[in-house]
């Protein structure tokens, strides 16, 4: 809704941001105006637990489809001065979250110049990722161009 109407977030000089998300399309427009009000955060935490139920409030959808593929590289660049982005759970691998995600971590390797590493935790509460979807999320992160010759993308626990 804020986007919709050209409003913005006041800046906020956080270094380190903990979002609770799945990244899904519906949330693309907030969470966007959410870290372009966040340009100093060096430190990205995405985490999926969330007390929240999923909502649909009935507003129109973004005339900037939030579920193509240049959507976050249509935001002007938040990440900056991001070094680590840390994606916790498995559902970043599920079919339904992989096209949403991928767009997102497309335009961090890209925008991110002073990236230092991404990691991802292939498993939760004991339960791993399948060797498959662990195989097609690693093949698509590694085929992404890079800002920072530094960039890692570590799999970690």
């Amino acid at each position: 809704m804020l986007e919709c109407r050209n409003w913005r977030c006041p800046w906020m000089k956080c270094k380190y941001l903990k979002l609770s998300t799945r990244l899904d399309a519906s949330e693309h427009p907030g969470l966007a105006i959410l870290l372009q009000s966040c340009p100093q955060v060096e430190t990205l935490i995405i985490s999926s637990e969330s007390t929240f139920e999923p909502n649909n409030l009935g507003f129109n959808e973004d005339s900037n489809d939030p579920t193509g593929e240049s959507y976050w590289m249509s935001r002007p660049c938040w990440g900056f001065r991001l070094k680590t982005l840390r994606i916790y759970g498995t559902w970043i691998y599920a079919n339904c979250y992989f096209e949403q995600i991928m767009p997102f971590m497309e335009a961090v390797l890209k925008n991110g110049i002073v990236l230092g590493k991404i990691i991802l935790t292939p498993f939760k509460d004991g339960i791993w990722a399948y060797p498959m979807q662990h195989a097609r999320v690693t093949q698509k992160l590694l085929s992404f161009p890079r800002s920072s010759e530094d960039a890692v993308i570590v799999f970690s626990g």
